[in-house]
């Protein structure tokens, strides 16, 4: 297996912390409203888990069809679920339980099979929209590299899909940026990160030879498309939606290039970036119930919130990490093994 790299972690660890900043700043009331406009910049934070999760998903893909000759849909399918859906049904019971308490929420089924996201809003554990996302990636993803890598079209549908994503998009975009909920939720409408992760991770494991140029110029554009994400979301709203997320998709491919082909930067070593990283779906899932919960107990206007909503934060993903989420991977590991690394163990002699 390809070792571990520290940059990824900070990337990681970087878009829930503005996810974070993004979502508490919510409750602040005694902040200027040029300052609200910096920390909502936090919102697009998903977009930058987007592209990791498509890196993430195309990477164990790819290195198992490279090195095994063909990927078994079944254990790719079942290590999936097994890693994100229990922790994912853990908190959203959490979730449902605080709202069904505070004011009789009904419960919507939707949520059982990922389909809030196709909601013109969501009423509850509204975080999980990204997720829902993730879980129709995951299900389509297989199937559609299958049949790409067969046929030897990857990078072509690649494009095709995120050219379909943006005019989906461009349908929707009217004078200003849509409220939370299906212009902004649907998943055929947020396509552009994951799939441009795919990318990456196609080049990167398929096409070792040409990643170092298309890296190169992957990075030279994702500057470019940084700098039209930020003109775009200070200057025009509706292009921010039609456009901006693909150039700001474009700008996160182009910083984890960066990130995999450099050597690992001293910041990226820490442990708390690497404790951070390593609890990222667990302080996801949990964080705005803990923002919720503070504010219950300590109304946003005040300053002591921020540290009480980072205390409760911090340890409500603590223990959601090592009770729920730990345990789910042990369990995945031990019934469905990881196929590249059952295949490099028995590739290594061992020495008796």
């Amino acid at each position: 297996m390809r070792e571990h790299k520290a940059n990824l972690d900070l990337l990681r660890a970087t878009a829930i912390t503005v996810v974070f900043i993004y979502h508490i700043s919510q409750y602040v009331t005694k902040v200027p409203e040029s300052l609200h406009k910096v920390f909502a910049l936090g919102s697009y934070g998903v977009d930058l888990f987007f592209v990791l999760s498509g890196w993430l998903i195309g990477g164990i893909f790819f290195r198992e069809y490279t090195m095994a000759g063909h990927v078994k849909l079944g254990n790719f399918w079942a290590r999936r679920w097994l890693r994100t859906m229990p922790p994912y049904y853990a908190a959203l019971l959490m979730s449902w339980l605080a709202v069904y308490y505070s004011r009789h929420q009904s419960f919507d089924p939707r949520y059982i099979f990922f389909l809030q996201n196709y909601s013109k809003s969501v009423p509850f554990f509204k975080i999980s929209w990204s997720l829902c996302i993730e879980e129709h990636f995951y299900i389509v993803l297989p199937l559609l590299l299958y049949l790409s890598l067969k046929f030897k079209q990857v990078v072509p549908v690649c494009i095709a899909l995120i050219v379909f994503s943006i005019c989906m998009r461009w349908q929707y975009a009217g004078s200003e940026y849509p409220a939370f909920g299906y212009q902004l939720t649907a998943t055929h409408l947020r396509l552009d990160g994951l799939l441009l992760g795919v990318l990456c991770a196609y080049m990167y494991n398929v096409e070792p030879l040409s990643w170092k140029r298309f890296s190169l110029w992957l990075f030279r554009l994702g500057l470019v498309g940084g700098i039209i994400s930020i003109v775009l979301y200070f200057l025009d709203s509706r292009f921010m939606y039609s456009i901006g997320i693909l150039s700001l998709s474009v700008f996160f491919a182009g910083v984890l290039c960066k990130s995999v082909n450099e050597a690992d930067w001293s910041v990226s070593r820490s442990s708390i970036v690497s404790k951070i990283a390593l609890s990222s779906y667990s302080i996801y899932l949990v964080h705005a119930l803990a923002i919720n919960l503070s504010d219950h107990f300590m109304p946003g206007g005040q300053i002591k919130f921020i540290g009480v909503a980072l205390l409760s934060t911090g340890g409500m993903s603590f223990i959601f990490h090592f009770c729920i989420e730990e345990v789910s991977k042990r369990i995945r590991n031990n019934l469905f093994p990881n196929r590249v690394a059952v295949t490099l163990a028995n590739q290594i002699p061992i020495n008796k």
